[in-house]
């Protein structure tokens, strides 16, 4: 016969009854919310617009390095036009 394991969640603290055999949840008893619907949906609210402003901020980096990586290329492109009639470096098989 399999024992019952009393866990409380360290997040959510939810009570549960944990069958230590199976792994299965038989109960669990989710504790209530203390905060009123208003305070709850300000809450919400502040979330939603803290995603905003990071998906924002998101789109913006991406859109800097794109204009980054155009910069980039046109500095190797130039500096290979320019270094494009030096001869190339020795490599250590051509010293044999």
């Amino acid at each position: 016969m399999s024992e019952v394991v009393d866990v409380t969640c360290p997040c959510c603290r939810t009570q549960m009854r944990v069958d230590s055999e199976s792994g299965a949840v038989l109960s669990e008893k989710r504790p209530r919310m203390s905060r009123s619907f208003e305070e709850a949906l300000a809450a919400e609210k502040q979330k939603e617009d803290a995603f905003g402003t990071m998906f924002k901020k998101a789109v913006s980096n991406v859109e800097n390095e794109k204009d980054i990586l155009d910069k980039k290329l046109k500095e190797a492109m130039k500096k290979a036009r320019e270094e494009k009639d030096k001869p190339l470096p020795l490599r250590p098989i051509d010293l044999d």
